[in-house]
């Protein structure tokens, strides 16, 4: 990389040294765990497919399925407890 791409990686607080395609993969995976969908954040990346890219960042993949997992979780919580509840009659 060129001077000035190093300098502005040392101001961002980035290691100097770091390469390109390091930059590139912390971009992605970002774009990922801030719930940015892979059919979106493919053509960004300049992905060929959205499969390539979620074959490649499977592992933050999978913790959207666990996120999307407890948020349902948390969801349907006061639904169940509604319906559950001792105290409603039911007409």
């Amino acid at each position: 990389m060129g001077k000035a791409t190093k300098r502005l990686m040392a101001e961002a607080g980035l290691d100097p040294q770091t390469q390109l395609h390091d930059c590139r993969h912390a971009v992605a995976t970002m774009l990922l765990e801030q719930g940015v969908h892979p059919a979106v954040a493919s053509p960004v990346l300049g992905h060929s497919s959205v499969a390539f890219t979620i074959d490649t960042y499977q592992h933050v993949v999978d913790l959207m399925t666990e996120q999307a997992a407890s948020s349902l979780a948390n969801a349907s919580q006061p639904v169940f407890q509604t319906q559950n509840s001792p105290t409603q009659t039911v007409r």
